[in-house]
């Protein structure tokens, strides 16, 4: 929406922002993002079987949380100049482990609710 808005409007200096992200395999990423992190998840959950599928369910939220991620990247590394390298998946995946390990230990910490202790 924000693109259709500064197209129509004629603006010249967020235009510059877009046309840095929509040349060679950042327009590939952008177009993407719009299809998985939209799109295809609106679709998919029209569907009963995967609306009571905790498998189903579990796709949607990968994708979701994979869509993101390359968002991120299609948001950042065309500004600073330089070409996507492998720092930057690594750099995710530690992102990733931090989470999943603060995640996984959270109910184990003292002054973690003992309500939410119960259910986990």
């Amino acid at each position: 929406m924000q693109v259709l808005i500064v197209w129509q409007s004629d603006l010249p200096n967020e235009a510059s922002w877009y046309v840095i992200r929509s040349r060679g395999g950042w327009g590939i990423a952008g177009a993407l993002v719009a299809g998985c992190h939209f799109v295809l998840p609106f679709f998919a959950l029209l569907s009963p079987w995967v609306q009571r599928s905790r498998r189903g369910i579990a796709c949607i939220t990968a994708l979701l949380i994979l869509s993101e991620i390359v968002r991120g990247w299609w948001l950042v590394v065309p500004a600073s100049g330089r070409n996507f390298a492998l720092v930057d998946v690594l750099a995710m995946l530690g992102l990733i482990g931090i989470a999943a390990a603060l995640a996984l230990r959270a109910p184990l910490l003292p002054g973690f609710p003992e309500v939410v202790r119960r259910h986990v």
